[in-house]
């Protein structure tokens, strides 16, 4: 039998930040998924607190929905605005493209929400993106 010496009772659920404006830093390269219901493609973009209010305070884990085939001009103009409106204020240019990696390490003035979920309880989401830090 092997033991591993660990103290898992110290371990605490992560928390929700209250609803305010925080500085927000992207923890790695965006990810481009596909929806596992929808089957329709998005950007998984994780943000980082850079001062949590609580030292187990979540990161936030935000979507920004790809064009899909099947959109209609104004379903495609309204996701292409609002990842515009996200690399604006992280400074990401998208001049030549969206290159992904190009997140990681980019912060932004956020207005954060906070929303209830019947399987993870309190968490975080973006209301609105304001300017590069």
């Amino acid at each position: 039998m092997t033991i591993l010496e660990v103290n898992l009772s110290e371990a605490q659920e992560p928390t929700a930040a209250p609803e305010g404006e925080y500085s927000l830093t992207v923890q790695g390269p965006a990810e481009q998924r596909i929806g596992e219901s929808s089957g329709k493609p998005y950007l998984r973009v994780v943000f980082a607190f850079d001062d949590p209010p609580e030292p187990n305070t979540d990161n936030i884990y935000h979507i920004a929905s790809l064009p899909a085939e099947d959109d209609d001009d104004a379903a495609r103009n309204k996701k292409l605005l609002r990842i515009r409106r996200m690399c604006d204020a992280l400074g990401v240019d998208y001049s030549d493209g969206l290159d992904l990696e190009s997140f990681a390490g980019s912060s932004a003035y956020c207005v954060v929400g906070v929303e209830t979920d019947e399987e993870y309880g309190d968490r975080n989401f973006i209301k609105r993106f304001n300017e590069a830090k």
